[in-house]
């Protein structure tokens, strides 16, 4: 192995501490599905109904109004209107074109999309990358940092009175039954693999991993005893899918950590997201998730979006934001509801790969210390801010180009000429390799 040996002295300025100069960085993660993007009168003018302060097209609305849209618009507005800067959509198969010109016709000002395996990918920041199996896109905040966000549309095999677990449970079949034919019948089993190998690109980078979709599948963190003897639901249920992302995966459950943080419960606040029309219990669950893990990534808030005069399980509309849409057959944007989740991130330092809030010292002792190592891409803590999997000179110049910097606004890295006559300037290598 190749050892890099420092042998040089540095003499180094101070370097402010960013941890206490700068502010940790919001950013809020939408599941969105807008129910067959190609029918339902997604460009067939309809009445929409606000409670807040919108704008659709040149009708603008305060307090409670209607307007006429599309039902297109009426989708592109209640993203905008949730204020989500990234959202993984389901059920959307119209293209860029049509929900980017949308989103810049409403105000919406640039938004980057992607398509994916299984939906798409919508950001108001730059989509710098997909992932080998498109499950997936690497999208760069205005700070500089990347985060990791990934979107699905699980299905369900067509007897859906036994593949859905609250329908299943509705007929009478006991927890084991259940869980036998969401395996039997490979609602998830097929894609998830497929998913799971997409992952680990992002899962070993130790940067923010989100994960977005349209479950059909409640979550064995909701589905228990407690819900059961409230009356919400049949009987307690281990949902197995729910079980994968968190405790495989290593995952948190955005809305459900949201409850936890307000002192909340699965039976005081349900937060169902299917179906958005509030038609009783067997049709009331939360199937739509929002799921995160990530180094000094917290969740600060929920927004549920989506009808307003649905009674659902606990005998009142929980949104938080309401949206209705009505075309004479339809009576919403779409039978779902919308979750967006808000996030805070902690503040970010191009160069820092120790995490101390500043770029020095350290950040080179760390990089020298695991020198032509193989690692996972974009792993700052293992010396890679360059993103190719290798500590190498590419991550210097990276730490070099940023020394003593406090969060720029631009990242500005040297050509590798200048950068080799940085590292001849500041550093002498003598490498030894072991036998």
């Amino acid at each position: 192995m190749i050892q890099p040996i420092l042998v040089c002295v540095l003499a180094v300025p101070a370097i402010p501490s960013a941890a206490q100069e700068e502010q940790p960085q919001s950013l809020s993660v939408m599941t969105y599905n807008v129910r067959v993007s190609s029918l339902y009168g997604w460009d067939t003018p309809g009445a929409v109904w606000y409670n807040t302060e919108a704008v659709i097209g040149n009708n603008a609305t305060t307090g409670s109004h209607w307007v006429t849209v599309e039902r297109g618009d009426a989708a592109a507005q209640t993203i905008l209107d949730s204020g989500a800067d990234i959202v993984g959509l389901q059920e959307y198969s119209n293209g860029a074109a049509d929900l980017l010109g949308r989103l810049a016709a409403l105000g919406g000002g640039q938004w980057y999309y992607t398509d994916t395996s299984a939906g798409g990918i919508l950001s108001r920041y730059e989509i710098a990358e997909t992932t080998p199996g498109n499950y997936g896109a690497r999208i760069v905040l205005p700070s500089g940092q990347s985060v990791w966000m990934f979107n699905t549309h699980y299905g369900l095999h067509p007897n859906w009175s036994d593949s859905y677990i609250p329908y299943a449970a509705r007929d009478g079949h006991t927890e084991q039954q259940i869980i036998d034919f969401v395996h039997g019948l490979d609602n998830w089993g097929s894609a998830q693999p497929n998913i799971d190998a997409d992952l680990q690109v992002a899962l070993g980078s130790g940067l923010p991993v989100f994960f977005t979709g349209d479950f059909n599948e409640p979550s064995h963190l909701d589905w228990t005893q407690d819900a059961a003897d409230a009356g919400y639901i049949p009987l307690a249920v281990d949902a197995p899918l729910s079980h994968h992302f968190i405790d495989t995966l290593g995952f948190t459950d955005g809305y459900h950590q949201d409850r936890l943080n307000d002192g909340e419960t699965e039976v005081s606040r349900w937060g169902y997201t299917w179906a958005s029309d509030g038609a009783g219990p067997a049709d009331d669950d939360r199937i739509d998730f929002v799921y995160y893990q990530g180094e000094g990534v917290t969740v600060t808030d929920s927004v549920l979006i989506g009808e307003a005069n649905g009674a659902g399980v606990n005998g009142s509309s929980d949104v938080d934001l309401a949206v209705w849409w009505d075309n004479g057959s339809l009576h919403t944007v779409s039978d779902h509801r919308a979750v967006a989740i808000e996030f805070e991130l902690a503040p970010f330092v191009p160069g820092d790969l120790t995490g101390d809030g500043a770029v020095g010292v350290a950040d080179l002792d760390l990089l020298l210390a695991n020198w032509g190592h193989s690692v996972a891409a974009y792993n700052r803590a293992l010396g890679d801010p360059s993103g190719d999997g290798v500590v190498g000179t590419a991550d210097l110049e990276w730490v070099l180009a940023n020394w003593g910097g406090v969060n720029p606004p631009s990242i500005d890295v040297p050509e590798p000429g200048t950068a080799a006559a940085l590292v001849s300037g500041l550093l002498a290598g003598v490498f030894r390799r072991r036998r």
